[in-house]
């Protein structure tokens, strides 16, 4: 239910911090689910709170190193902190772990 509230206020920009919030639960919740994390780095990308964003996916990582998307969400977080070779080789990661991701 907490994820479920957390992309509800992801998508209204002015309930940025409650999502975070209810992200961050979920997390307290279930510390092993990688998509907690990611979809708290995606809010934390749109409040322009970027190091906290690749705080988040990090933990993502963490707990799920092969998933490309995660990979992906971390090289967008490089690129606009303007650390495009992080960015370059994330991007190269995700294309090894599933060359056919869109």
């Amino acid at each position: 239910l907490l994820f479920i509230k957390g992309k509800y206020h992801s998508t209204r920009r002015s309930d940025g911090q409650l999502a975070i919030d209810c992200f961050e639960e979920a997390c307290s919740f279930d510390p092993r689910c990688a998509d907690y994390y990611v979809f708290c780095a995606l809010t934390y990308m749109q409040l322009g709170e970027l190091k906290k964003a690749i705080q988040s996916v990090s933990q993502a990582l963490k707990k799920a190193e092969k998933k490309a998307e995660i990979f992906i969400v971390r090289a967008r977080i490089f690129c606009q902190l303007n650390q495009k070779d992080a960015g370059f080789a994330d991007m190269r990661t995700a294309m090894s772990i599933d060359p056919d991701h869109p």
